[in-house]
C-alpha cells in the first residue's frame, strides 16, 4: 500500500515537472512572438503619424517605455495561467492536458497578440487623449 502511494507520488511529481518545464520553455517563443508584433504595431503607428501628421506622443518621450513594461509584465502574468489551468486539472480533476497543452497556449497567444491590436488601434482612434 505505501509503495503504490510512494509511485503515485512518483508520477504526480513528473507529470508537474514535465508540465511546468514544458510551459517554461514555451514562455521564449511566446514573448518573441509578441515582442515582434508590438514592434510592428508600433512601427505601424509611428508611420500612420507621420504621414497623416497625427503624431502619437506616447511613442517619443520617456512615458514610451512604461506601457510597454506594464503590457509585458501582465502578459507574463496571463502566460503562468496556461500552466496553472493545466495543473489544477491534473490535481483536482484528474485530466492528463498534454495533448491540449498546445491547443492552450495558441488560444493565449492569440487572446495576447488581440490586447496588443486593440491598445495599438485604442492609441489610434484618439480615445483617451493620446494624441497631442
Amino acid at each position: 500500500m505505501e509503495l503504490r502511494i510512494e509511485n503515485q507520488r512518483d508520477e504526480i511529481a513528473r507529470y508537474l515537472r514535465r508540465t511546468w518545464v514544458t510551459w517554461e520553455a514555451l514562455r521564449i517563443p511566446y514573448n518573441l512572438v509578441l515582442l515582434v508584433d508590438g514592434l510592428t504595431w508600433l512601427q505601424l503607428l509611428r508611420l500612420l503619424g507621420k504621414y497623416t501628421g497625427r503624431h502619437f506622443h506616447v511613442l517619443y518621450g520617456g512615458q514610451f517605455w512604461f506601457p510597454i513594461f506594464l503590457f509585458a509584465i501582465a502578459a507574463n502574468g496571463f502566460y503562468l495561467l496556461g500552466a496553472l489551468v493545466e495543473t489544477y486539472c491534473y490535481l483536482i480533476l484528474g485530466l492528463r492536458l498534454d495533448r491540449a497543452r498546445g491547443f492552450l497556449f495558441t488560444c493565449g497567444l492569440l487572446f495576447s497578440m488581440y490586447m496588443i491590436h486593440g491598445l495599438a488601434m485604442r492609441m489610434w482612434s484618439h480615445i483617451g487623449g493620446f494624441f497631442s
